[in-house]
């Protein structure tokens, strides 16, 4: 990746596609800044592919700055539109780094002389270097964090399955535990556990209880532990259970911080009342996993309800993407399904193997 020098940064006082990113930048906020190579400004994204093996026409070596500084100097060029923006690339402390650039015509009439001027001028300073190194942690622990909302996306899946076909009584399950850097000061793990009752439950056509998608509403309490003495409002606890209830619930408004209740033994409750529909949608994505279409195009309000696979209710849930159905339609992710009718197209697109197939034709044959 190449990193851009906070001198560069401030000198780009016009082609800024977010305007937020300038006012970060002009107000010196380098820690509030998203990632480097997700800055706003044609400068910066002509750098974002760079590599000393890149082949392409975007990079180019410059002579007259490559005379002039010494060492080998890169020329990237923005082809967005017209002649675009130009960035010098430069290579120290083992980065590449993005040290001037300005538009076309004034870029090839400056940049040799920034080069001949001084060093001092164009190369990174120690801030840049702790402002690169800074950035590279906040990377990686947002991709572990990434990781572990996953695994407890998965895991509240699993889970929901395993308590309905149980069919009654309490399903208790061990929660992953975060990541180190996550756990509140002097816990060395939060022991967070949760557990599925069902308060209604569905019944075949002889009344007795079995593991089905029931024709009215099925309430179901989840509860999320905590270790002790870990608090209810300890911001871990609200990171787990908004982690874990928008699996089971779609619509956030059922699953907002204002929707929760404590119990004194610190235990976070939550009921949630899911339509027959909800309740399969959640067992063919636990059975489900599959594959995430590659692309994401904008998604549209649906007036069906619609069944997705495990991936990507995962996917939603951690990065707010929107869904892939079984009939191939993105969703909108929040999108509340109570009252819709079952698409039938994603009825037919379910694989044989499944095991809900045959429960979800019912469904659709005898509502």
């Amino acid at each position: 990746m190449t990193w851009p020098t906070m001198r560069m940064l401030q000198s780009l006082d016009s082609g800024w596609l977010n305007q937020s990113h300038a006012r970060l930048v002009a107000a010196g906020n380098w820690g509030e800044l998203p990632l480097f190579s997700e800055l706003e400004h044609p400068a910066v994204q002509a750098c974002h592919t760079y590599t000393p093996q890149s082949a392409s026409d975007r990079f180019t070596r410059h002579e007259e700055c490559t005379t002039a500084a010494g060492y080998l100097v890169v020329e990237a060029r923005d082809k967005s539109k017209g002649p675009g923006w130009r960035t010098a690339i430069t290579r120290h402390h083992g980065t590449d780094w993005a040290v001037f650039a300005a538009p076309h015509d004034a870029f090839h009439r400056t940049a040799p002389q920034r080069f001949a001027k001084s060093r001092a001028d164009v190369e990174p300073t120690q801030d840049d270097i702790d402002v690169r190194d800074y950035k590279t942690g906040e990377a990686a622990r947002t991709e572990v964090l990434r990781v572990w909302k996953e695994e407890l996306a998965r895991t509240t899946l699993a889970a929901f399955r395993d308590a309905w076909a149980a069919g009654s009584g309490v399903h208790h399950v061990s929660l992953p535990e975060p990541p180190t850097d996550f756990l509140p000061g002097g816990f060395s793990a939060v022991g967070a556990t949760l557990d599925f009752e069902l308060v209604h439950y569905g019944t075949d056509a002889g009344g007795d209880d079995v593991p089905i998608a029931p024709a009215g509403d099925a309430v179901v309490e989840v509860v999320l532990h905590l270790g002790h003495p870990l608090d209810v409002n300890d911001p871990i606890s609200i990171l787990l259970m908004t982690s874990v209830l928008p699996v089971i619930v779609n619509d956030t408004s059922r699953w907002s911080r204002e929707a929760l209740y404590s119990k004194p033994n610190g235990e976070l409750v939550h009921q949630a009342t899911l339509s027959g529909i909800e309740v399969e949608r959640i067992l063919f994505a636990a059975e489900l996993e599959g594959e995430l279409a590659e692309g994401l195009p904008e998604a549209r309000p649906t007036s069906f309800a619609h069944y997705v696979n495990g991936s990507t209710i995962v996917e939603s849930v951690v990065s707010g993407k929107p869904m892939r159905s079984a009939c191939r339609k993105w969703l909108v992710s929040q999108q509340n399904t109570d009252g819709m009718d079952i698409c039938p197209e994603c009825v037919d697109q379910l694989p044989d193997i499944s095991q809900v197939k045959e429960m979800l034709r019912q469904r659709i044959l005898n509502p």
